[in-house]
């Protein structure tokens, strides 16, 4: 669960001890193997202001990119940080 934010469980949270925030990667130190499926920490700032979410979402080698349907990073969102899916759920 998450400290700042009770009965949540958040993985990117860097506070909390149940969390995996330590474990996951910033996009400007490395990007993921090409087209391995990764869960993003995705964030947009627009006229609204500043928003985010989780995303499953792959890079081809030189853009991030979104699975069909998704219109993730169509409007200037970035990664701010990624895990890879197999390592979030091996048995999978």
């Amino acid at each position: 669960m998450c400290i700042c934010t009770p009965n949540i469980r958040t993985p990117f949270c860097p506070k909390c001890p149940s969390a995996m925030g330590g474990r996951f990667k910033q996009e400007k130190q490395n990007l993921p193997r090409e087209a391995e499926p990764v869960l993003a920490q995705i964030s947009q700032i627009n006229s609204l202001g500043k928003s985010g979410w989780h995303e499953v979402v792959y890079h081809d080698g030189q853009n991030w990119k979104s699975y069909e349907a998704s219109k993730t990073f169509n409007d200037g969102e970035r990664v701010v940080q990624w895990r890879y899916v197999n390592e979030l759920m091996p048995s999978v």
